[in-house]
């Protein structure tokens, strides 16, 4: 089985071939950007509840 690095700072050629893959790559560097602002926790928070919302919705 192989790994492989998915940050979008490492370029990886699976983030261009996989759309998906790459969004969820630069979702999480938002999230990552945001967890250390000042009131990170609190955007956490938020962005769980929306996410189960999101999820219950469908």
């Amino acid at each position: 089985m192989t790994a492989i690095n998915i940050n979008s700072n490492k370029a990886h050629a699976a983030l261009e071939k996989c759309r998906v893959l790459k969004e969820y790559s630069l979702f999480i560097d938002a999230v990552r950007a945001h967890e250390k602002e000042e009131g990170g926790t609190a955007f956490i928070l938020e962005l769980e509840e929306q996410t189960v919302r999101a999820i219950a919705e469908e």
